[in-house]
């Protein structure tokens, strides 16, 4: 069949017996499914690893740039302060972000639409992205780990960070739109 169905009555059955209950981990599409789990995982992880980063930075940059309260400064620098509150916004983004890649859809399997589609080739191409979303991301944990409170200080560390993060972004769209022309 030209369909990759099996004709045989018999191995039909036990097809749906291997398969009907979840993946069948000899085939290909099952296990390049699975592959994009598992790269895609590794992709959060390592943003979830700038964001631990982001979070120890926050709190370096407070404990040296602003100071307890006294009676004569009974308030920190408003652009310390500022600087400190991007700080937490970044990391929040990055944690969001990681959210999204571990959430991220894959195509189902669906006996009805497998006529219709290629779908180890459209994995495949899930697959190349995927690989483009662990680049990304290893750069992102990298220039977070990089940072020092001195360097949040100048705008070119934050402009970085933002730049790799719509990068990432961008690579994201990328595989939504995949997803929506089949």
């Amino acid at each position: 069949m030209s369909s990759g169905l099996p004709s045989n009555p018999v191995v039909q059955q036990l097809d749906l017996l291997l398969s009907g209950y979840g993946f069948n981990y000899y085939k290909a599409e099952n296990r390049a499914r699975a592959d994009d789990l598992l790269i895609r995982q590794q992709a959060a992880g390592s943003l979830s690893q700038a964001v631990g980063t982001l979070s120890s930075l926050h709190t370096t940059y407070r404990l040296r740039y602003l100071p307890p309260p006294s009676r004569e400064n009974p308030f920190p620098p408003r652009e310390e302060l500022q600087r400190a509150a991007d700080i937490l916004a970044m990391r929040d983004r990055i944690g969001q972000t990681a959210a999204g890649i571990r959430g991220m859809p894959v195509p189902t399997q669906d006996k009805i639409w497998k006529r219709m589609r290629q779908e180890l080739d459209l994995l495949t191409q899930l697959l190349s992205i995927d690989y483009l979303l662990i680049t990304h991301c290893e750069r992102i944990r990298e220039c977070a780990a990089a940072l020092t409170p001195e360097e949040w200080r100048d705008p070119a560390h934050k402009a970085e960070i933002e730049r790799l993060l719509q990068e990432l972004e961008s690579a994201i769209r990328e595989r939504q739109q995949v997803l929506l022309l089949v």
